[in-house]
């Protein structure tokens, strides 16, 4: 049901929803913040394993108040064939993470596992402008992901780095060198100096780069 037409019946007081339909538009279309809304889906999604089974587990959602509650109580509606059949459509659709590379995994498989739409298009974006991950532990410092969620998916699926593009510094493209996030700070340092110096080890001791940074960048290097 288009959102327009839940805020309109809502205000009237004759809606009935299925909690178990809702997307996260429908939830704020309840009167719930886009926040709320995507806690509430990941709680059906992940704790209550695809469905609410009954009118308690909405209650218990500590997003939604008792006050909110009693608001939209008169107007739930749980459909006993979807709840029925979804536990077996799951189960079928489920996707096996252990088999699931981390530099291949999709938005919509992060979405599955229990990431907001943020955290997943972060982790997609990150991965591609590195031009793919390198080691697990680089995956952690993507911005606005749950630690907890990110270090959950990676104890469990594997990391393939062997499609991952790597250079030395003297034949690294200009373009990567600008773009990639561990080399772009540096990069007109590096097409500088290596105009004169062919040589690694005096390159980078010209470039007087902070030890941890240069190990990120080595990550990359031949």
């Amino acid at each position: 049901m288009p959102t327009t037409q839940i805020l309109k019946q809502l205000k009237f007081n004759t809606i009935l929803f299925d909690p178990n339909l809702l997307d996260a538009r429908g939830w704020e279309s309840l009167g719930f913040s886009d926040k709320q809304s995507q806690v509430i889906i990941n709680y059906r999604e992940r704790n209550l394993k695809g469905s609410f089974k009954s009118i308690e587990d909405i209650q218990k959602c500590f997003v939604i108040s008792e006050q909110k509650f009693e608001e939209i109580k008169p107007f739930i509606r749980l459909n006993q064939s979807v709840i029925a059949d979804k536990p077996e459509t799951i189960w079928q659709e489920k996707t096996d993470f252990s088999k699931i590379d981390l530099n291949t995994i999709t938005f919509k498989q992060l979405l599955e596992f229990g990431f907001d739409e943020k955290a997943a298009g972060s982790m997609i974006g990150f991965r591609k402008k590195l031009g793919g991950f390198i080691s697990k532990e680089q995956i952690l410092t993507t911005y606005n992901i749950d630690i907890e969620l990110t270090k959950k998916l990676i104890s469990i699926a594997p990391l393939n780095t062997s499609n991952v593009k790597k250079y030395s510094l003297t034949d690294a493209p200009e373009e990567w060198l600008k773009n990639h996030p561990y080399f772009k700070y540096s990069a007109d340092k590096i097409i500088f100096y290596r105009l004169t110096e062919k040589d690694e080890k005096k390159l980078w001791k010209l470039l007087k780069i902070k030890p941890e940074y240069e190990a990120k960048m080595k990550l990359y290097l031949n």
